[in-house]
């Protein structure tokens, strides 16, 4: 999970990625990507005024792969 602050960096590089194209369509998806990010920050934001969510994230753990659930 990341924080607000990551989250806004990276609706901007999607606004910038849609700036940098002539395509409307890709246009459009950039800029819904950004829009995302942005209503993922702001969500989190929310969490954490309301104390549902703490401000840093949660250390990451690592992830299982497929050997881990399957057994012989």
């Amino acid at each position: 999970m990341r924080t607000a602050t990551e989250y806004m960096k990276k609706a901007v590089e999607f606004e910038q990625m849609a700036g940098a194209t002539q395509d409307p369509v890709l246009q459009a998806r950039f800029s819904n990507i950004a829009g995302c990010y942005r209503l993922l920050a702001r969500e989190r934001e929310w969490l954490i005024e309301i104390g549902a969510m703490e401000n840093q994230p949660a250390a990451r753990r690592p992830r299982r792969g497929m050997m881990g659930l399957l057994r012989s």
